[in-house]
């Protein structure tokens, strides 16, 4: 990675023309690939872990008021007949422990045979982590290689090892975990990518003007 960027020179022109030309155009177009792949895996990534912590959330608040009913169902026949058996609340109560339990286990439970809700979540952030890591320097890549010297002897050598070592981070990061299949399909449609990214562009878009004064803080956000 470093010789790349001891060798670039960012004054340099765009490269059309050279001894290399189709190799790095070739190469290009297989980094752009990549580097979109990146991305859409990394939105993935971020909506699964979403998905999973709201569940665990939504879990995690049912769980607390089974609890509660359960423990009051308990003391209820205790305080009227002082034999939880004899008395329908504290046999609910006694059922209902084991349900909260259970549903405890499925959101902060630790389990090496099936992962619970909050360590699916955390896959999924760390594995979002890697692809927008591995994206971004696959941008700093194609940007670099345009700049470099024309008919480079290098670039047989340097290019394909370049690409090689992004695949292999590639594998890497998709052993981390894996994508439902409903989140896949929904974000096979290019359109729902497209929407995603230009919304963050517009954020850093809209985040620039306003770091520059050319716009006023709406309202709302006053």
């Amino acid at each position: 990675m470093g010789s790349l960027f001891s060798t670039a020179s960012s004054s340099s022109p765009q490269i059309t023309v050279g001894r290399n030309t189709k190799l790095r155009e070739d190469f290009d177009t297989l980094f752009a690939e990549m580097e979109f792949r990146c991305k859409r895996a990394a939105i993935m990534n971020y909506h699964e872990a979403a998905q999973y912590e709201k569940w665990s959330d939504r879990l995690q608040m049912i769980s607390t008021v089974i609890g509660a009913l359960g423990v009051s169902g308990i003391g209820a026949s205790v305080v009227q007949t002082s034999k939880i058996g004899a008395s329908k609340a504290g046999v609910a109560g006694l059922l209902a422990l084991p349900v909260c339990g259970f549903l405890q286990f499925l959101t902060h439970g630790s389990s090496s045979i099936a992962p619970t809700l909050a360590q699916k979540a955390e896959l999924h952030v760390k594995a979002s982590a890697g692809w927008q890591r591995i994206g971004r320097l696959t941008h700093a890549y194609r940007t670099q290689i345009r700049h470099m010297p024309p008919g480079s002897d290098a670039d047989p050598i340097l290019i394909p090892s370049l690409y090689r070592e992004l695949v292999e981070a590639c594998e890497e990061v998709s052993k981390i975990t894996t994508v439902r299949s409903d989140t896949c399909d929904y974000f096979s449609k290019a359109d729902n990518v497209y929407t995603v990214l230009n919304t963050r562009k517009s954020t850093m878009k809209r985040f620039e003007e306003l770091e520059a004064g050319a716009v006023e803080p709406s309202a709302t956000h006053q």
